[in-house]
C-alpha cells in the first residue's frame, strides 16, 4: 500500500479489538512523514487459529508514504546594461518565485535565490537565477526547481544632446 505525503497522519491499518490478531511491538499503523513502514501482525491464539493460508507465522506488511512534489518557479528578471544586478537577498513568494504546488499541511518552506555566476552588468547577456529550498519537513518533498533568468538588455535611454558653444 502506498500513500502520498499530505502533511497529515495517515493510517495504514486499523485493527478491531475483537480481531484474532494484533500488531507486534514496533509496528507502525499510522505515520505522517514520507518513508517506508512495516507492520507485523501476529495471531493472538496460534494453537486454535490460522491465517487464511493455513499458517500461524507472523505476517509482515509494508506501506510507504511517497514524497510530495514541491514545484518552485523562479521568476525572470530584466534590467539594463549599467544598472545594478537585482538584489536576491530578500526573495519573496509571488514577486521573486512562486510555488506551482504549495507545501502541505502548513509546512514552512524557505526559498533563497542566488545567481549561477556573477552577472556582468556592463554588457547584454543572461545569467541563471537558482533557488535553494529548505525548511520544515523538506525531506518529505521531492523538490523540483525551474530556474529563472536575469536578462541584461541595452540601455535605451536617449543620450543627452550635445551643444556647441559658438
Amino acid at each position: 500500500n502506498a500513500f502520498a505525503y499530505n502533511g497529515n497522519e495517515q493510517t495504514f491499518m486499523t485493527i478491531a479489538s475483537d480481531a484474532g490478531y494484533t500488531a507486534s511491538a514496533g509496528s507502525t499503523l499510522k505515520a505522517t512523514d514520507a518513508g517506508t513502514y512495516n507492520v507485523t501482525l501476529q495471531l493472538k491464539d496460534k494453537t486454535n487459529t490460522t491465517w487464511s493460508d493455513g499458517s500461524v507465522k507472523d505476517k509482515v506488511y509494508t506501506f510507504e508514504i511517497w514524497k510530495a512534489p514541491l514545484f518552485v518557479q523562479v521568476k525572470n528578471k530584466i534590467t539594463s546594461v549599467g544598472d545594478a544586478a537585482p538584489d536576491l537577498k530578500n526573495a519573496g513568494e509571488g514577486t521573486d518565485y512562486t510555488f506551482l504546488r504549495a507545501p502541505m499541511g502548513g509546512d514552512k518552506i524557505n526559498v533563497s535565490l542566488n545567481y549561477a555566476a556573477t552577472p556582468d552588468m556592463s554588457q547584454e547577456g543572461t545569467t541563471a537565477i537558482r533557488a535553494n529550498v529548505t525548511g520544515q519537513n523538506i525531506e518529505t518533498y521531492d523538490v523540483i526547481v525551474a530556474e529563472g533568468t536575469l536578462t541584461v538588455v541595452p540601455d535605451d535611454s536617449p543620450e543627452p544632446p550635445l551643444y556647441a558653444m559658438t
